[in-house]
């Protein structure tokens, strides 16, 4: 725009109250002219870039001693927040210099940033493929940065813009997201007792506000529980009847726990169980009763009167 290099420098006398050495994003000595690129961590607490309150307010002090060292030195200092697009940016650095009044020579022909060096082809091209992923397209021609909104478009043909960051993150076009949010909140009680019939279930709650509700349900097998209309509507059902699926998927059969039960002289009583958690009831070769799941008995646990009149003879013994 003025025909003059902008380089990063560090003039030594640009100084934090600390006594650390601060940077311009861009300075051209001969023009009296510096620039700074302001990103949010200017302007509001990031944890990503502030460890406390403290740090952010260290930040404000240091932009502002950089002002106060830029008038004192009679440097025009211009800042460019992070908020002003890149397509922008032109426009509003002309108006800076023109507020300035400082009799810059300003080129005002449009800059095309697609044909700048700045751009990252690779990430554009990876975000061209994530959005074919999606079903739809990346509609801008360059990608800057991960916080520079690109223009979308999905497969229903709506535009948006939104920062790569939040796609990679799965965000995708807000007007569909919207009407499917539409569509999740016109369910009813009725389609909720009805998607429970369609489980072989009931739905026991009488009423319903969205999908977020707590509803109470009843199972084929008579057991109740409380879940959110989201939870069954995304295909979830009876959290008992899975457990107890997985457990006869992971789990021993009774003949493999009885021959479990008589390699130790004695016997399970159950006649069914749920999993390898659940606690069965066991006879040793002496008749003593206990409770104890599979889990614990296959590492070597047993009866624990046994174990416990074993231990009280030991001691007697060696008591002697």
């Amino acid at each position: 725009m003025t025909g003059v290099c902008f380089p990063k420098a560090r003039p030594p006398w640009l100084r934090s109250k600390r006594g650390g050495q601060m940077e311009f994003d861009g300075y051209a000595p001969s023009l009296g002219l510096a620039f700074e690129y302001h990103g949010e961590q200017h302007y509001a607490r990031s944890p990503f870039f502030h460890r406390g309150p403290r740090a952010f307010k260290q930040r404000q002090q240091d932009d502002e001693q950089k002002r106060r060292l830029c008038r004192r030195r009679k440097v025009t200092l211009l800042e460019v927040p992070y908020r002003i697009p890149h397509h922008q940016v032109q426009v509003y650095l002309g108006s800076l210099l023109d507020y300035a009044n400082l009799g810059v020579i300003c080129d005002r022909t449009p800059i095309k940033i697609s044909e700048l060096n700045i751009w990252r082809r690779k990430d554009c091209n990876d975000m061209r493929a994530l959005a074919v992923s999606r079903g739809g397209r990346l509609v801008s021609d360059y990608y800057i940065s991960n916080s520079e909104k690109l223009r979308w478009r999905c497969t229903e043909g709506h535009e948006w813009e939104a920062v790569p960051s939040s796609v990679r993150r799965g965000a995708w076009c807000p007007i569909c997201g919207d009407k499917r949010a539409a569509i999740k909140r016109a369910y009813t009680i009725e389609k909720m007792r009805t998607l429970a019939e369609a489980k072989g279930g009931v739905c026991l709650s009488a009423n319903y506000s969205n999908v977020k509700s707590r509803l109470r349900w009843r199972c084929a097998e008579g057991h109740e529980w409380e879940s959110q209309a989201s939870v069954i509507i995304g295909g979830h059902w009876c959290p008992k009847c899975e457990q107890f699926r997985l457990g006869r998927k992971y789990a021993l059969s009774l003949e493999e726990i009885q021959k479990t039960a008589k390699g130790r002289g004695g016997e399970c009583l159950a006649d069914n169980y749920l999993n390898t958690r659940e606690k069965l009831i066991w006879r040793c070769a002496k008749g003593h009763l206990w409770r104890a799941n599979t889990n614990s008995i296959r590492r070597g646990s047993w009866c624990p009167i046994c174990a416990k009149t074993f231990r009280t003879n030991r001691r007697r013994c060696y008591g002697r």
